[in-house]
């Protein structure tokens, strides 16, 4: 009896593990199973779609540059004398040619009196030789050393007049003067600085273009730039010039671009920054959602009789949830923008349930100009 009972014992453990074996294979099994949905044999993928646009577009470039005069220099003695009288005040505005230091010319005038009172001998003698020559007949020669030295006469005063020049210096063009640093009374010599000119009608900028725009940024580009000591205010100028040459180390060129200043609010010195928008061109945008990746290859869907065609585009530049379509796509076609994380391969079944980008860029312009 004992021994029969062991026996049913013994089976019925037999059977469950059995049980348990089939049930851990029949879930795994389930697991295993394809799931039923969108994007499997059950069901198209639903997404959500929007039109390639066509608008006009540039490559913007972004650059640091310093402001400089339209025309500077340093102030500065040609003789070495005393200073015997200032005529400017610090930061003042003058006209080309005003008299700004006075050095001492005391000595030089009493030379230039005796030049003078030479010259006007030597017109006298040359009178009176010219005379005699048409009356008595006396030596040509003689009248031609009269007249060489009244040439002598004139020559000497020339060059007194000339030093004298020397000792007033003057603004050589109009402009914002600087600092005063000298005082009457103060000894200066050849080089010493006086003050400081800029003209400050025009302020230039000096930024760097990289190779690839350099030769679309020509004379005439507009350019926008701002300031941190005018915050708010935007600026515009125009490029005067390119560089010739690129730099073979940072393969880039220096550009130069000109801002108006008649108001005087701008100032050598202040650090800008400046965008230029280079190569004006009609270009296709779609929104950057759009895009999926392989590698470094680029793809957007195209929707196609029902089904999502993956078709490989070459980009351009981005900006705000955009970016421009090079090659690949035509305006007006559409792409898939919600849905295509789970569009897994090429030609997959899909449902368009909404159109994402209903506004075309002139409806958004149109709304810009009433706003």
């Amino acid at each position: 009896m004992g021994r029969a009972l062991k026996v049913v014992l013994e089976a019925v453990a037999g059977l469950a593990v059995l049980a348990a074996a089939v049930f851990v294979f029949l879930n795994f099994k389930k697991q295993d199973a394809p799931a039923q949905g969108p994007g499997r044999a059950g069901g198209a993928v639903p997404v959500a779609v929007a039109v390639a646009e066509e608008r006009l577009t540039s490559d913007r470039l972004e650059a640091l540059g310093t402001g400089r005069a339209r025309e500077s220099v340093l102030v500065t003695a040609s003789e070495s004398e005393r200073v015997v009288a200032l005529h400017f005040e610090d930061g003042e505005f003058v006209e080309a040619g005003k008299l700004l230091a006075q050095l001492d010319d005391a000595v030089l005038r009493r030379e230039r009196e005796i030049a003078v009172a030479a010259l006007e001998e030597e017109e006298r003698e040359m009178a009176r030789a010219r005379d005699l020559l048409g009356r008595e007949g006396i030596a040509r020669k003689l009248v031609e050393g009269r007249e060489t030295s009244l040439a002598k006469a004139r020559l000497a005063l020339e060059m007194v007049d000339t030093r004298l020049a020397l000792r007033e210096i003057r603004a050589p063009f109009g402009g914002l003067l600087g600092f005063r640093r000298v005082s009457v009374g103060a000894y200066v010599t050849p080089g010493t600085v006086l003050t400081t000119l800029d003209d400050i009608s025009e302020i230039h900028i000096d930024f760097s273009v990289p190779e690839k725009h350099w030769a679309a940024l020509g004379t005439g580009v507009v350019f926008h730039a701002q300031t941190a000591s005018l915050p708010g205010v935007a600026l515009q100028g125009r490029v005067t010039s390119v560089e010739t040459r690129i730099d073979p180390a940072s393969l880039s060129a220096t550009a130069r671009g000109t801002l108006g200043n008649t108001d005087g609010r701008l100032r050598p010195g202040m650090l800008f920054t400046v965008r230029v928008e280079a190569s004006p061109r009609r270009a296709v945008w779609v929104p950057e959602k759009a895009l999926t990746s392989l590698g470094e290859r680029q793809f957007v869907f195209v929707p196609r009789d029902g089904t999502a065609q993956r078709r490989e585009v070459k980009l351009g530049r981005r900006e705000a949830g955009g970016v421009e379509v090079a090659a690949g796509l035509a305006a007006g076609e559409f792409v898939v923008t919600d849905g295509v994380g789970r569009l897994s391969r090429d030609g997959m079944a899909i449902q368009v349930t909404g159109n994402t980008e209903q506004k075309t860029s002139r409806e958004n312009a149109a709304k810009g100009d009433s706003e």
